[in-house]
């Protein structure tokens, strides 16, 4: 979810793939949810929060340094600013070194269910960029068509 109602328009087209990918993954499982997809889950949680961290940290530094229809802020303002700015340069190494972890985790966690394969390649399409090139096209295709593929015998869904 975006922090501010603004932040709508700043939502990525990456986020928007791989939330819509996953949809089914972030609200099904209950206990019997396996290991593969609440890791999925938590690392696409973490990818979501870096994303708000930085766009955060964007805005910050752009009030700070000013820009064409304004001048930089005041001295004292400034401090506030870095202060600020030093902070989530922390939090986000820290999600950063969590996403990382969880990453190092999954690569070596086998799928025990489609919904796992489906995590798997969710991520896969978040790491690409999201923003464009064959390979994230060919496996972003392949993930919302099996997210919205149904069984071939009786037509459930897969997810």
């Amino acid at each position: 979810m975006p922090d501010h109602l603004d932040d709508l328009a700043s939502v990525t087209r990456r986020l928007l793939i791989v939330g819509a990918s996953t949809a089914g993954l972030r609200t099904g499982g209950g206990p019997a949810q396996d290991r593969v997809v609440k890791l999925v889950s938590s690392w696409l949680a973490a990818e979501e929060r870096v994303d708000r961290l930085y766009l955060r940290w964007a805005r910050l530094e752009a009030v700070l340094i000013g820009g064409k229809r304004s001048a930089p802020c005041a001295p004292e303002a400034a401090a506030s600013i870095r202060a600020k700015l030093a902070t989530l340069d922390r939090e986000i190494e820290t999600v950063d070194d969590q996403r990382q972890s969880l990453l190092t985790t999954l690569e070596t966690t086998p799928c025990e269910s489609l919904q796992a394969a489906l995590g798997k390649l969710a991520v896969a399409v978040a790491r690409l960029g999201g923003e464009g090139g064959s390979e994230h096209l060919l496996v972003s295709d392949a993930v919302t068509y099996l997210v919205k593929a149904g069984c071939p015998k009786c037509g459930a869904n897969l997810h």
